[in-house]
C-alpha cells in the first residue's frame, strides 16, 4: 500500500491506532481482573508476572495514544494551511 499524501498518512495512522488501542484496552482489563482474583486465586509468581505483563500492556497504550495525538496535531496543521 502506497500512500499518497500527508492526509492519507494521517488517516492510515489513525485507523491503525484506533485498531490497536481497542484490543489493549481489553487486554488491560483482563489484566486486572485476574491479577485482582477476579477468576480464581493466583500464586505470588503468577502475579508478578501477570503485573509486568499489565505494565507492558500499559506501555503500548501510552504509546499509541501519543500517536493518535500527534496525528490529530498534524491533522489540526494541515487542515489550517489548507
Amino acid at each position: 500500500m502506497k500512500i499518497k499524501n500527508l492526509e492519507e498518512k494521517a488517516t492510515y495512522i489513525t485507523i491503525l491506532s484506533h485498531d490497536l488501542k481497542i484490543p489493549t484496552i481489553a487486554q488491560i482489563r483482563a489484566l486486572e481482573l485476574l491479577i485482582n482474583g477476579q477468576f480464581g486465586e493466583l500464586s505470588k509468581e503468577q502475579k508478578e508476572i501477570l503485573r509486568l505483563i499489565l505494565e507492558s500492556c500499559k506501555g503500548l497504550y501510552k504509546v499509541i495514544l501519543t500517536l493518535l495525538i500527534t496525528c490529530n496535531l498534524e491533522d489540526e496543521i494541515i487542515n489550517q494551511s489548507s
